[in-house]
């Protein structure tokens, strides 16, 4: 009878029941326990970025629509999982505010594509949004509770920690060959110049390119007494350089993980060492594992400008009780700030941000009726103003000509030029989206995490942010091209990030050690560490990444019929092997004598009159194809005779002239040469 009544259903009744089949599917799914959810984005996640690989391979301009399926999904599972939380949030913003991130990071996405124009970056990219994203969510929502939160279970995942941090080391220390795209035509040589011309004369100038001998050349440092230290007992060579800045950057990761540990540790945070151990490694790892760093990864100074910034956040989150302790501290401060102005012009940065923060400081006391002297600012001045007496001493009354110091820096390097030029602001973004697409995402979606947490440390993190982005934008010139000054606040946000997520709730977010945690917290750091090592592994050398400069072809024929006395001009990249000559000089000069050397434009012929090279050899096609004229101008009017055409192992030909009366110190060999007639 049941049968037949069952058989008899109208297709109008068959499908009702079909649809309320299938109602209770999504109603189970959307009611699942959080396990549950887990695991089916799991199996989400796989399908949609397995499917994205393969049609990668197959059908590249299909990426679009698995971009859009997994945004959709997303938004979808951030908006359940949000629902979940325990207790729940008195404000939907924080939903909002998650779901926002996800569309933010597409639009970016897609003006990244359009920079790029790469399919296989866009899967890349894609791929680690998606994991960094949702590992994000899991930590905002599963450690939100107290439970295991043991100090064995974090001694665990710290070691886990270490190992990824050992490996990324591993893999940088064997690729100095990598070559960042940050890299300037000739400044790695030129950095190495001002190193070798203090040994040799104990002055710091450029002296190959037609600077005239001053004690130390405005806006540059006594660093580079490190580094000629450095290249006296290691050799002169790019090798060398690169091994220098390895170890610079090792201190900067050392920095980092220190400042990270002793800020999160503090009273004023958590008062919990654990946690403060487990924020030193992942920010270490943060900062390894940086794009953006390893852009700057070369022979220049402003890569070290992280380790001072480092410990002056570190100096400022300390815990200071007693009036003696803060004005160490602000002594610290000063000293630090006052120290980077040695390493980078732009170290200007750090002195701005110090006396703006503490200034605030003091008068947010003074606000609440507290003493108005703030000792850590009155040992910041103290500091700072014995740093400025040392600096004035060393860099500017020890000139000939003091008043040089100034007109130099504002003439020939632009300082005070462009203030308030916001359109260095826009090409630092597009250089950061150049360098490192996915980890300026990751970046930004940090500095919204310190606003949606809005702790006491997220909102002092962020007045970091804001005045020393506006003391660098003001006060640096060309801002676009040393904004690594930025590392230590975007690690610190980004760790921050990482530990607790987007948890709201003013100063009471907590923080577990669960085991999904655990798993969200690998997952956000994989998708950090993924760009570096798809960048670098395939270049990893393990005989010898620091091999001593090998002469090339062209440079050792004219080592040949040459000595250590004879003035050469010639490419920037032969000065590596004409580093024992301290009478080579680069072509370029033509452009940075006249910024260091006053009146040079008088000269019929500029810097080659002073000059008067006794060999000239321009490659063809020349490398800085808009001096040529000017040179080859002077060849001409001045008899020089073209007496070979050298062709090297890559068969580029470079043009070798001699001046006239100039005797070779030996007989030009054949090899390789075309001989023109002498």
């Amino acid at each position: 009878m049941g049968s037949k009544q069952g058989a008899s259903l109208s297709r109008f009744e068959k499908s009702a029941i079909n649809v309320h089949s299938r109602e209770n599917i999504i109603i189970r799914f959307w009611s699942a326990s959080p396990g549950k959810v887990w695991t089916s984005w799991r199996l989400l996640i796989f399908a949609l970025t397995s499917g994205m690989w393969l049609f990668a391979l197959a059908f590249p301009k299909s990426l679009n629509i698995f971009l859009y399926l997994i945004a959709a999904a997303l938004v979808i599972s951030v908006a359940r999982l949000r629902t979940l939380r325990h207790p729940l949030p008195k404000n939907k913003i924080y939903d909002v505010v998650t779901i926002l991130c996800v569309i933010i990071a597409v639009v970016l996405l897609m003006f990244v594509l359009l920079l790029s124009n790469s399919d296989f970056s866009l899967v890349l990219i894609m791929t680690n949004i998606v994991m960094f994203t949702f590992a994000v969510v899991l930590i905002s929502h599963f450690d939100t509770k107290t439970t295991n939160s043991t100090s064995r279970g974090i001694s665990l995942f710290i070691l886990i920690l270490c190992l990824m941090l050992g490996l990324v080391l591993f893999t940088v220390f064997f690729t100095a060959s990598y070559l960042p795209a940050a890299q300037l035509g000739g400044d790695e040589a030129g950095w190495t110049n001002y190193a070798l011309t203090y040994l040799r004369e104990g002055q710091i100038y450029y002296q190959f390119m037609g600077a005239q001998p001053i004690p130390v050349t405005p806006g540059v440092g006594y660093w580079v007494v490190l580094y000629a230290a450095w290249l006296q007992r290691f050799g002169v060579s790019e090798s060398s350089g690169r091994l220098f800045i390895f170890v610079v950057y090792l201190l900067g990761v050392g920095a980092v993980g220190i400042a990270s540990w002793r800020i999160f540790s503090s009273k004023r945070h958590n008062n919990n060492n654990e946690i403060g151990k487990l924020a030193g490694v992942i920010a270490a790892l943060i900062m390894a594992s940086s794009l953006l760093v390893h852009e700057f990864r070369l022979v220049r100074p402003e890569i070290a400008l992280i380790i001072p910034g480092a410990f002056i956040l570190c100096l400022y989150f300390a815990e200071t009780r007693s009036k003696w302790s803060r004005f160490i501290v602000g002594l610290g401060m000063g000293g630090l700030a006052g120290i980077s102005l040695e390493i980078h012009a732009a170290g200007i940065t750090w002195i701005i941000t110090v006396a703006v923060i503490l200034t605030w400081d003091m008068l947010s006391q003074w606000r609440k009726h507290s003493p108005f002297l703030d000792m850590r600012f009155l040992g910041a001045a103290i500091g700072g103003v014995g740093v400025a007496i040392l600096y004035v001493n060393l860099h500017i009354l020890i000139l000939p000509d003091p008043g040089y110091f100034f007109s130099n820096l504002n003439q020939g390097r632009g300082f005070l030029t462009r203030i308030f030029d916001l359109s260095q602001l826009l090409e630092t973004l597009i250089r950061y989206s150049l360098y490192a697409p996915f980890e300026l995402i990751a970046a930004g979606m940090g500095i919204l995490g310190l606003v949606v947490r809005n702790t006491l440390l997220d909102r002092q993190l962020l007045r970091f942010f804001a005045v020393t982005g506006i003391s660098y934008y003001v006060f640096v010139p060309d801002a676009s091209k040393y904004f690594v000054v930025f590392t230590p606040l975007i690690v610190l946000s980004l760790t921050s990030l990482i530990i607790y997520g987007f948890q709201g709730g003013g100063d009471q977010v907590r923080f577990s050690i669960s085991t999904r945690g655990q798993q969200a917290r690998i997952m956000a750091l994989i998708a950090l560490v993924a760009p570096l090592a798809i960048h670098l592994v395939p270049v990893i050398s393990l005989e010898n990444p620091y091999p001593p400069h090998q002469v090339g072809s062209k440079d050792e024929v004219l080592r040949t019929f040459s000595d250590s006395d004879t003035v050469i001009v010639g490419d920037i990249d032969s000065y590596w092997s004409f580093t024992d000559y301290p009478n080579f000089y680069s072509i370029m000069a033509e452009i940075e004598a006249p910024k260091s050397i006053e009146n040079i434009n008088t000269h019929p012929y500029g810097i080659w009159d002073l000059i008067e090279p006794d060999v000239v050899v321009q490659t063809n096609p020349p490398i800085f194809v808009q001096i040529v004229p000017h040179l080859s101008r002077y060849l001409v009017d001045m008899n020089y005779q073209q007496i070979a055409v050298i062709i090297d192992e890559h068969g580029i030909e470079s043009n070798v002239y001699l001046r006239p009366g100039y005797s070779p110190s030996s007989t030009i060999p054949t090899q390789n040469l075309h001989l023109l007639g002498i």
